[in-house]
Order: C-alpha cells, then sequence, then structure tokens
C-alpha cells in the first residue's frame, strides 16, 4: 500500500480520546474537546476524586457537579464524553 494511502487509512482508523483527571482538565473541557482531531473526552472519575481530595466518593456533590459540568461543555463542543470509574 502506498504511503500516502497507508497514512490516510492509519489516521481514519484511529480514534483520539483525551482523558480529563483533573478539575483544571474539567474547567478547560469545552477548549479540550473543541481541538482539531479529538474524537472523544473521557473523566478519570477515580484520579478526579484524588485530585479534588474526596477519593472513591464518587456520588460527592462536587464529583458530580464536575461531571455536569464536562457534559455540558462536550455537548457545547459536540463531543461524546465518557466517564470511567470503579467501584472497588
Amino acid at each position: 500500500m502506498p504511503a500516502a494511502q497507508f497514512n490516510r487509512t492509519m489516521n481514519e482508523a484511529t480514534v483520539v480520546k483525551i482523558l480529563l483527571e483533573s478539575p483544571r482538565g474539567i474547567e478547560n473541557a469545552e477548549a479540550i474537546a473543541a481541538l482539531p482531531g479529538v474524537d472523544i473526552v473521557g473523566i478519570g472519575t477515580n484520579d478526579l476524586t484524588a485530585e479534588m481530595g474526596v477519593e472513591g466518593e464518587f456520588r460527592h456533590p462536587d464529583v458530580r457537579k464536575a461531571h455536569e459540568s464536562a457534559i455540558a461543555a462536550c455537548r457545547r463542543a459536540q463531543k461524546p464524553l465518557q466517564s470511567a470509574a470503579s467501584a472497588t
């Protein structure tokens, strides 16, 4: 396969996911989601709760607020948001 075709094919088959794991990342979610080439935004809730000083408290009001903020930001940027958390 010629290099140009190979590169184009690989770019089309690649998904770029940016993971937010800090309050600063949440604050910048819309700008991050709007970056060209970003396909999906994720929240690493385990790390986010640790950074927020509420480690493992996934239902903490501040954590829920962070998720709601990121959801709204991703909607405005028209990008999907995926959350990952472990209950263990």
